[in-house]
């Protein structure tokens, strides 16, 4: 058989194997998404983002990052993994079908038959035999890890791995620049496909480069060392366009981790469905390692290839260095605390240390595929070497686990609502905002926004601004006169609103404000358009703080910090806490009399502070009557918000002025979403033209 077709045999073999593991039906891949536990925001993201990269690539390719979420924010795109890999991967099928669902459910099942050719390709190469080829293309991509995360394309799509791998080494043997040059665009490629991947296998890449001039065969040679110390800056030069963004939006919108998830050595048991971890009664959650057969495998081939590598002399010895150090630098990255990770530049976009262990499957496979061959290779008759080839095989098919089969169907065609048919035919440059909140709701309106391509104010996605926040939660209050205000503030002429039913949707038409018109009605769902801002109520032209000395102040939580409010501190700050389904908190200011009371203006740690503008104010002149004041908190600058928001001066909610002694902030939306509240200084506003 001619060994040009090998690989498509393998790659056929792989495709029915994948076809026969998740059995897809046509009505499965062209109208559903995968689903866990009915969540499927995070699949609906990666398919919203991987076809505006498809349609952005002939429609405006120079601005690719200007995604048409969080308007007015850019660089939205980068807001998440950009797909880009995958947008370039799946765009025949984008082209044939313009079917965001069909690519992304094809996009998902090739990652399987191409990672595990692609490992075949590798290991056939480096360790020898088809055996141990198709052994290691198995253990890389049909594993419990990638078989219980169908919701997250950016890290599934590995195909390129290996490929860098093998080419990198096969430069280091040859030095031939064309080995050279398939190791950095392979290298790029893989780092176009999601940023976890890319930082993890970057680290590594980089670690085992740095290694080779230190222990490769030819690591004298001049050749050797220019080509390892440029393809780390060939790869980044090349990224560069793509980097960029997340850079941009680092530095001004201080897109980074704060906290993150560490992974416990329990996550390296049998995951679900493995037989030897069924045997084993080992099954258990949050469970997604190899089953036993290919533990036993890979600690098998370590010890068979640490004896091959004595034989055979200083190359194996180095491949030997590069699987075990591979897989001690990528298990170091996946148990090391992620407060350790957050520590380090670039490792502080990650939330989830265990996203590394997609890197360690490729040194894990490497180690069974070196055990298949020792064993194998143990076998002289031809016969019985080829049945014990296909007994380990086997036996890895039996053991690799089974996928979760929950999916959800999106609607295509003719299902989709007809709102947003009424959208589509908008000018192109309308901005429309959709009443939703909620994680769901918000892909959602992205997955619909594939299809009416309007930009959108909200959204959903790994990272969001200060004022991207601000904006969702604000305009969450329409037909509130203060989000009427801010819709008219930043361009948007149409605001879609789904009623629960026909009546709340009457009810809600019979009292349009007078900037608002109905443009369209489809049932439940209203389409508002913006004829202006509210009129704005009548506040004090000059307002100035009251002395602080003499106030007395109480809250529902955190009565050990008050003294940071008043203290000239920005650093220090008051700290309540909200628990879902509890009482609102709250915090009151006695200012020991009665004062002609027109605003109240708090000083946050930190821009991104939902716990100050959502909260509300009331004032009371005996601290037994409270009369609201339906004030709204407002940036002191919204530009500043949306483009600087660490420039930020402060919150300010402004009202007609009205005698109060005590002024009390309450959280009834913190109650409901959670977490903390911070003000780092307070200041209580009073009429500065009637107190004079």
């Amino acid at each position: 058989m001619p060994s040009r077709a090998v690989p498509l045999l393998v790659l056929a073999g792989f495709s029915l194997l994948t076809l026969a593991v998740f059995r897809p039906t046509l009505s499965e891949v062209a109208h559903t998404a995968p689903a866990f536990h009915g969540f499927v925001a995070d699949a609906l993201l990666l398919m919203w983002a991987t076809s505006h990269v498809s349609r952005a690539f002939f429609a405006d390719p120079l601005h690719l990052f200007e995604a048409g979420i969080y308007h007015p924010a850019r660089h939205t795109l980068a807001f998440g993994d950009h797909m880009i890999g995958q947008a370039l991967v799946g765009l025949p099928v984008w082209l044939a079908t313009k079917n965001p669902v069909l690519e992304y459910n094809v996009l998902a099942l090739a990652s399987y038959a191409l990672g595990a050719t692609a490992m075949f390709l590798y290991a056939r190469e480096t360790i020898g035999g088809v055996a141990a080829g198709l052994a290691a293309g198995l253990v890389f991509a049909f594993t419990p890890f990638r078989f219980h995360s169908p919701l997250w394309l950016q890290v599934l799509f590995t195909p390129f791995m290996p490929l860098a791998l093998l080419f990198w080494l096969r430069f280091l043997r040859t030095l031939a620049a064309g080995d050279w040059a398939l190791w950095v665009v392979c290298w790029v490629a893989h780092s176009l496909m999601g940023m976890y991947l890319a930082l993890y296998f970057g680290v590594t890449m980089t670690i085992l480069a740095l290694h080779a001039l230190v222990a490769a065969p030819r690591r004298r040679e001049r050749r050797l060392r220019l080509g390892v110390l440029l393809a780390p800056v060939a790869t980044l030069c090349l990224l560069a366009p793509t980097l960029w963004p997340y850079l941009a939006l680092r530095a001004s919108q201080g897109h980074v981790r704060e906290v993150g998830l560490d992974t416990h050595l329990s996550f390296f048991l049998p995951g679900p469905g493995t037989l030897s971890g069924r045997l084993a009664g080992l099954e258990g959650y949050a469970q997604f390692g190899p089953g036993l057969v290919i533990v036993l495998l890979g600690v098998l081939g370590a010890v068979a290839g640490w004896q091959r590598q004595r034989v055979e002399g200083s190359a194996r010895h180095f491949l030997w260095q590069v699987h075990a150090l591979g897989l001690g630098v990528t298990l170091c990255l996946i148990l090391l605390p992620i407060r350790v990770q957050l520590a380090v530049p670039g490792l502080d976009m990650v939330r989830n240390t265990d996203r590394a262990f997609f890197v360690s499957l490729l040194f894990i496979a490497a180690f069974v595929g070196e055990a298949v061959a020792w064993l194998t290779t143990r076998v002289h008759a031809p016969r019985l070497r080829m049945a014990v080839a296909v007994g380990l095989l086997a036996a890895l098919v039996v053991d690799m686990g089974t996928p979760p089969r929950e999916r959800k169907r999106l609607p295509l065609g003719r299902e989709i609502p007809p709102a947003y048919g009424w959208l589509h035919d908008l000018p192109p440059d309308q901005v429309v905002y959709e009443q939703v909140n909620g994680a769901e709701a918000m892909a959602l309106a992205m997955y619909f926004a594939i299809f009416h391509q309007k930009r959108l104010v909200d959204g959903y996605s790994g990272f969001t601004s200060p004022g991207a926040g601000y904006l969702t939660q604000e305009l969450y209050h329409f037909p509130e006169p203060a989000a009427l205000r801010l819709l008219d503030r930043i361009g948007v002429g149409h605001v879609l609103s789904h009623f629960a039913t026909q009546e709340t949707a009457d009810a809600a038409v019979a009292r349009l404000a007078p900037s608002l018109a109905v443009a369209a009605r489809f049932g439940t769902d209203v389409v508002f358009a913006v004829r202006g801002p509210a009129p704005a109520p009548v506040v004090a032209d000059l307002a100035r703080p009251l002395p602080r000395q003499d106030w007395r102040l109480a809250a529902s939580s955190g009565n050990e910090t008050l003294p940071a409010l008043r203290d000239g501190d920005r650093v220090t700050a008051w700290r309540g806490a909200a628990v879902p389904g509890e009482s609102p908190p709250w915090l009151v200011v006695d200012l020991g009399g009665l004062h002609p009371i027109s605003g109240v203006r708090c000083v946050p740690r930190r821009a991104d502070a939902p716990g100050v503008y959502l909260a509300e104010v009331d004032l009371s002149a005996d601290a037994a009557t409270w009369t609201p004041t339906g004030a709204r908190f407002v940036p002191d600058s919204l530009a500043t918000l949306l483009d600087h928001p660490a420039d930020l001066a402060y919150y300010e909610a402004r009202f007609p002025t009205r005698a109060a002694r005590y002024v009390r902030l309450r959280n009834p939306a913190l109650a409901f979403w959670g977490g903390p509240w911070e003000i780092a200084e307070l200041d209580v506003l009073e009429d500065g033209e009637g107190s004079r």
